[in-house]
């Protein structure tokens, strides 16, 4: 047997909380004007795990008034993290950003080293 490099399943473990991908997409579809690409990216800084969720916007949600960006990305952190019970930063992205792969979609990008 080889030694354990990563998870099979989709479960990411961040400060102590299960996360599903699965729970953050439900999240997502729920909120108009978002796309159904994103992407998961957890790292660690200074010994804490960091989850960030980039997620595209369709065109008409981007505004020229950074109060209303502002706004609308706090919205949809506020609501990730009542399900999640973690505080996720989150990262709007334009169209087209997230990878698209022909097979199953990678939405979990994990940083962090095994030590």
């Amino acid at each position: 047997m080889r030694k354990v490099r990563h998870r099979t399943d989709d479960m990411l473990i961040v400060r102590g909380v299960n996360v599903y991908p699965s729970q953050v997409e439900d999240v997502l579809l729920k909120i108009e004007g978002l796309a159904p690409h994103y992407q998961i990216v957890v790292d660690r800084e200074h010994g804490m795990d960091r989850m960030e969720v980039r997620i595209e916007v369709a065109e008409e949600i981007f505004s020229d008034v950074m109060a209303d960006m502002v706004a609308f990305t706090g919205n949809v952190s506020d609501r990730l993290n009542e399900v999640l019970g973690l505080s996720v930063k989150v990262t709007l992205v334009e169209p087209g950003t997230v990878e698209r792969t022909a097979g199953k979609a990678r939405h979990v990008i994990d940083n962090r080293s095994i030590e």
